[in-house]
């Protein structure tokens, strides 16, 4: 609540009040005057300083300058190469230029009758030097070096001694002006010292009165100051007690939220899944333990980046993988499933889902995912489709599988421009040994059957069981009777040795008929029909042979 200046003034005294006024206007007039004087102080001296060091530094080059010029100079008399003579030569000229420039650099800054003298004195010296040694290149250029040596050492460098000791005149006035300059700021902040020291012992005193004043106020106003203060520790005793109340809740809502991040990784321990993050910008991934743990690495591993997560992928399922994000970071969702690559070489698979989030102009920033071990359900489904597709007896290709690469082998042979030929066995007398032998002796028969015809054919051929003791192979790129022949050939001669069943011999013997694409027909049903009718002309003649689908065509 804001007090009514009334209400101030009956509570402090007026002559308190202008105290305090004052105290204020002093305080304000002691800031002000130490910032002018200051101020004042820093700028003199911060351009006697740059201008002097400038000058002195000018000075002490052009005197470098004139010393590296003689020594140049006398270096070409000493030297004996003619190509370093002549860059020592150039070096000697340059160095005239440097010393003229800063000579003229000096000398229009030249505001003081003395420090003009010394600079007059110093150039006629210079001029003099300078004579001297062109005098000593002259005899240099003509090639007369022992005159220009002596030259030098007898005229020339005691005159440029002469110019050294003139360059030193100039430095120590400059160095004398400057302490000089140094001394009048010197002086000005000593005397804004003492001003600040009496403004500021002044507003000590009217301070040290205005506090006993103030004190005497205070001191009056104990009793309700300690009144207030009792009420204060009975708020802060509350709030302790709030305070405990609120650290208990707080530890059991940690524990809790502890139970629930612990329950959490066992079930992802439990389900082989695991949390990842990637920072698109940054190209930075963390991993959760468990994504550790399915990719075969431990902690220590260095994944850190997309490459280092691609080095884990399988090489034949980058490309995929890669796409895949590649969609993501625009679709905004992620699904795939690859293979991984352990260091063992153990290959497992993983099945991994994220989601983009996206910044300003549908920019994405980072994508928070799962990836989830599915080895175990791959190998299930895989046993599963080689249940639903195979042969439980034979372990053969099944009808369903057959018609299935039968088709994709006419898709190719169609696109390719090529052929392939298509032969139906069937079992001679088959049912005799059923009957006779047994079910068991059949389902041997069966299994061997399937075995040498697995051995017979080329790596390129298909061979299934088409329906009881039907089998059917598959040739591609076989597209005449002759070529056909050799193949069947060589299967009938599998057939020749004897199968043992049951402890009794059993000749193996096949009627075959055989269709060719695209000659005969140009799908996957009409090939098997064009085959069985062959086959059932071989039965008709006596079984133990093969026909193509044309009857007056034998091929045996």
């Amino acid at each position: 609540m804001q007090l009514p200046f009334s209400s101030l003034s009956s509570l402090l005294p007026r002559w308190l009040i202008a105290g305090f006024g004052f105290l204020f206007l002093l305080v304000v007039l002691v800031v002000g005057s130490s910032i002018y004087y200051l101020d004042s102080l820093r700028n003199e001296l911060g351009s006697v300083v740059n201008i002097q060091m400038q000058r002195i530094s000018q000075a002490h080059e052009l005197r470098m300058a004139i010393r590296e010029r003689m020594l140049s100079l006398d270096r070409i008399f000493l030297e004996h190469d003619p190509f370093v003579q002549d860059e020592l030569y150039q070096q000697f000229q340059n160095l005239g230029g440097r010393v003229i420039s800063l000579r003229r650099e000096l000398e229009p800054k030249a505001e003081d009758p003395a420090e003009q003298r010394i600079l007059s004195a110093f150039r006629s010296e210079v001029l003099e030097t300078a004579d001297k040694t062109d005098a000593v290149v002259a005899l240099y250029l003509d090639g007369r070096m022992e005159e220009g040596r002596s030259l030098l050492l007898r005229e020339a460098m005691p005159s440029q001694a002469k110019v050294t000791d003139a360059s030193d005149s100039l430095q120590a006035f400059y160095r004398d002006q400057g302490q000089k300059t140094v001394a009048h700021a010197r002086q000005v902040y000593e005397s804004a010292f003492k001003i600040v020291i009496g403004l500021g012992v002044g507003a000590i005193v009217l301070t040290l009165l205005t506090a006993m004043l103030v004190i005497r106020r205070i001191l009056k106003d104990r009793q309700s100051l300690l009144a207030e203060i009792d009420v204060r520790r009975e708020a802060e005793a509350e709030l302790l007690l709030l305070s405990g109340d609120l650290e208990e809740l707080v530890a059991t809502r940690t524990a809790c939220l502890q139970e629930t991040a612990d329950l959490l990784k066992e079930a992802q321990r439990i389900g082989q899944m695991g949390h990842w993050e990637w920072d698109v910008l940054d190209d930075s991934i963390k991993w959760s333990d468990e994504v550790y743990r399915l990719f075969g690495l431990n902690q220590k591993a260095s994944v850190t980046t997309y490459d280092d997560f691609l080095q884990t992928v399988h090489p034949d399922d980058r490309d995929k993988v890669v796409t895949a994000m590649e969609k993501a970071l625009i679709q905004g969702f992620y699904r795939t499933s690859h293979r991984i690559l352990w260091a063992d070489g153990n290959i497992r698979y993983i099945e991994g889902m994220g989601r983009v989030s996206y910044g300003k102009g549908d920019r994405p920033l980072r994508m928070v995912g799962t990836l989830q071990d599915i080895t175990e359900e791959q190998r299930l489904q895989q046993q599963l489709w080689d249940l639903a597709h195979h042969d439980s007896l034979t372990g053969l290709p099944n009808r369903g599988l057959l018609i299935d690469r039968l088709q994709q082998s006419i898709a190719n042979a169609k696109r390719q421009g090529d052929t392939l030929a298509v032969a139906l066995f069937d079992l001679d007398r088959f049912k005799l040994a059923n009957d006779s032998l047994g079910h068991a002796a059949g389902d041997r028969l069966l299994v061997e059957v399937a075995n040498r015809l697995r051995g017979a054919v080329r790596q390129s051929d298909i061979v299934a069981r088409f329906a009881g003791d039907e089998f059917v192979a598959v040739f591609p790129t076989v597209g005449s009777p002759e070529e056909a022949a050799t193949l069947l050939d060589k299967i009938l001669a599998s057939f020749d040795a004897p199968c043992q069943l049951h402890g009794a011999e059993w000749l193996i013997s096949a009627s075959i008929g055989v269709a060719f694409y695209p000659r005969d027909a140009q799908d996957a049903q009409g090939l098997l029909q064009a085959a069985d009718e062959a086959m059932y002309a071989v039965k008709q003649a006596g079984r133990n042979g093969y026909r193509t689908y044309q009857a007056s065509l034998t091929l045996q």
